[in-house]
């Protein structure tokens, strides 16, 4: 879905895409306000031509080093629904 410009979908922060040839959104830190051994991250990025779907890419690191992913809109949507059950497992085991 494409911004009011029309150059640029609504989340891209809308810097450097015709240098990087990709629209990016903001990098979001996963963050638990504790503690973590991995620093998360999210971001949505799509190449900028017309046909590219967005993807999100899920980044991991840690004192070592780091890993990136790639995963489709559909794979996100799957994943939060997994995600969300085993949530729900969890709260349930603690009582």
């Amino acid at each position: 879905m494409l911004g009011a410009d029309d150059r640029h979908p609504r989340w891209c922060d809308r810097h450097d895409c015709a240098q990087r040839g990709e629209h990016r959104s903001r990098v979001s830190e996963i963050n638990t306000s504790r503690p973590e051994a991995y620093l998360v991250t999210v971001a949505l990025v799509q190449a900028g031509h017309a046909a590219a779907e967005p993807v999100v890419i899920l980044s991991a690191t840690d004192d070592t080093g780091g890993a990136q992913v790639a995963l489709s809109i559909a794979q996100v949507r799957a994943l939060r629904y997994r995600l969300g059950k085993s949530l729900d497992a969890a709260g349930r085991s603690r009582r």
